[in-house]
């Protein structure tokens, strides 16, 4: 198994595909991945890759514990399958709503768990035109979530807070806001109420705290790549905050 390269350029890289070639996966690479989704398990979270004749591609089926499974935590491991798959080249589509029958009756994992995500493997039709993203004073912050954060200020750790902007989210909902303060990078979602399928939890897991672990994942592997010091803590904020702010965690910088 080898382990994720060059994790910057695999997220710039990685784009939502909806529509693939008819082209088979060699099985070389699905054992490759395989062996590296295993490195990803817990005792909540199982991973397995089944072909669909249904929609006529193979997908990656996470079954996952619904009493103890965090969507935070299963964020972060699901993306960093997902950027595998990127390195691979082949190219993918977290999918939270999707018949669940379906792909329980094609599933090779032996559990009682029910699946919580998917997501199609192969290769594309077409690359997408990128999505429109966020601008860095509409998520990032300095000292107060109303005073927008320079590049300039932290110089260190402007790629990874771009990791962070660019990152997939359910509808391109953006939902991660940063304050750094402190000499930390504090993490908060932004709930978003109203939006089907997007409140705050689906029958298995939040799906808005799964988009906040792919940004918490992105953060993390490029901060890693740069070798810049620093460790996650739980320090919730003592200032006042806007109330769709949820505190998440935060980055201690070392």
């Amino acid at each position: 198994m080898k382990a994720l390269q060059k994790v910057e350029s695999l997220i710039k890289k990685r784009f939502s595909c909806r529509n693939f070639l008819p082209t088979q996966i060699p099985e070389s690479v699905k054992l490759e991945l395989q062996d590296y989704m295993k490195s990803e398990e817990t005792h909540d979270c199982f991973f397995t890759i089944s072909y669909s004749p249904r929609y006529n591609h193979d997908y990656i089926i996470a079954h996952v514990n619904p009493s103890t499974i965090d969507s935070l935590s299963f964020g972060i491991r699901f993306e960093r399958i997902i950027l595998y798959c990127t390195q691979l080249n082949l190219s993918t589509c977290w999918t939270g709503v999707f018949p669940q029958h379906h792909f329980q009756s094609i599933s090779d994992v032996t559990t009682e768990y029910p699946i919580g995500m998917v997501s199609p493997i192969g290769y594309p039709t077409r690359i997408p035109t990128p999505k429109h993203k966020k601008s860095w004073e509409e998520i990032f912050f300095y000292n107060t979530p109303s005073t927008p954060l320079q590049p300039t200020v932290i110089p260190a750790y402007t790629e990874p807070l771009e990791m962070v902007r660019i990152a997939p989210s359910g509808i391109n909902l953006q939902p991660w806001r940063v304050l750094f303060r402190d000499q930390s990078f504090h993490f908060f979602v932004e709930r978003k109420k109203g939006i089907i399928g997007m409140g705050f939890k689906t029958l298995l897991l939040d799906l808005q705290l799964i988009d906040m672990g792919i940004a918490v994942c992105h953060f993390e592997l490029s901060a890693k790549a740069r070798n810049l010091q620093g460790r996650w803590v739980q320090d919730p904020p003592s200032w006042s905050i806007p109330k769709e702010w949820n505190y998440v965690r935060t980055w201690q910088c070392e």
